[in-house]
């Protein structure tokens, strides 16, 4: 489990988990690095960095039938704006359940942990070949 260090590198924190890298690694993939704690990522952006990574992935829009889809391995999941997260949050799914990389928020003593759900409804999910 990687928890994140900034306070919008949720994105990073899943991307460092699935690569099996540090978090200070992965942010080494994304373009802008600040925007680690300044917006955070769009999903798209995280697609660029897995790629950037080597990498294969692919961004959908989550429809309710594909519930089942996303919960395969290596999925992250950006799950929408909802009051436990305002500005929305990305988890990764692990063969424990759901890696959460802000699992205490609103805690500034940030801590990762493996959830059995979402927070919220899953908006997009990043599918990729890992």
């Amino acid at each position: 489990m990687i928890p994140q260090e900034d306070m919008s590198g949720c994105a990073v924190a899943c991307v460092a988990a699935l690569l099996g890298e540090s978090y200070t690694q992965a942010l080494l993939h994304f373009e802008h690095p600040e925007y680690a704690s300044l917006r955070g990522y769009y999903a798209k952006e995280v697609v660029d960095a897995l790629h950037h990574a080597g990498i294969e992935a692919e961004l959908k829009y989550v429809k309710p039938y594909m519930r089942q889809e996303i919960e395969k391995l290596g999925t992250i999941v950006f799950c929408e704006r909802d009051p436990a997260y305002p500005n929305g949050h990305y988890l990764l799914k692990t063969t424990q359940g759901w890696m959460n990389p802000w699992a205490n928020f609103p805690s500034m003593t940030v801590r990762a942990a493996v959830q059995d759900g979402l927070p919220s409804r899953p908006q997009y999910a990043i599918f990729s070949r890992v």
